[in-house]
């Protein structure tokens, strides 16, 4: 199973600002354009669109608690912009994807942000995030396992051949009250090969750690 590795600063490619972005609005900024959603909803809460700093009620904000802008570092060609991907229903199976098309052949960098509000933290049941692209399957991780109110990317290197694929975000809860989180600055991009000097001072900065895994619980 493939794990999405958290990166520091120096591990971020030199190429992201100039990488095109083949993940449609990855930062919700047209809101859930470009996405399917699709699954089962227990409650009045399916996912939604919300606000950055803004104290206001679900479906605009994180029901009264106001999420700051998404400021964590990844190789992602988009802003983080003033809004973000907002899972919270109790009692659901919830998938948001898209198809993406992939034109050439060759290696890639799949990755996205994790944000948990404190208050849906502070809930006691549990759930769960799901993060495939076609056969890739980054894994299932425990919301319990992230930090709260702390944006954190994640990443992964894969190769892809020429064609399409399906990108999908599975949030899964079974029960009430059950823990909420928060999306952005999702992206797929192509990483051509540097050369070994600069190749070398990237990588030096890789966290060894698991996406939210390994010594700590996966992610959520």
């Amino acid at each position: 199973m493939r794990k999405i590795a958290v990166a520091t600063l120096l591990a971020v490619p030199l190429w992201a600002s100039a990488a095109t972005n083949l993940v449609t609005n990855g930062s919700f900024e047209a809101g859930l354009s470009g996405w399917t959603v699709s699954g089962s909803v227990g409650d009045a809460y399916p996912a939604t669109v919300i606000t950055y700093n803004s104290a206001s009620p679900y479906p605009t904000g994180a029901f009264g608690e106001a999420v700051p802008v998404d400021n964590a570092v990844n190789a992602g060609p988009d802003a983080a912009g003033t809004q973000a991907l907002y899972f919270v229903s109790d009692f659901s199976t919830q998938i948001v994807s898209q198809s993406i098309t992939v034109p050439t052949g060759g290696s890639y960098q799949f990755g996205l942000d994790v944000y948990l509000p404190a208050n849906g933290f502070a809930n006691a049941v549990d759930g769960t995030i799901g993060i495939t692209l076609g056969s890739s399957n980054f894994g299932t991780y425990p919301l319990s396992g992230f930090t709260a109110t702390t944006w954190t990317p994640g990443s992964s290197a894969l190769t892809l051949a020429a064609g399409t694929y399906t990108l999908s975000l599975a949030f899964t809860t079974d029960g009430f009250p059950a823990k909420d989180m928060v999306i952005d600055k999702v992206y797929l991009v192509s990483t051509p090969v540097p050369e070994a000097g600069t190749a070398a001072m990237m990588f030096a900065g890789l966290a060894s750690i698991a996406f939210l895994a390994a010594r700590r619980r996966p992610m959520r």
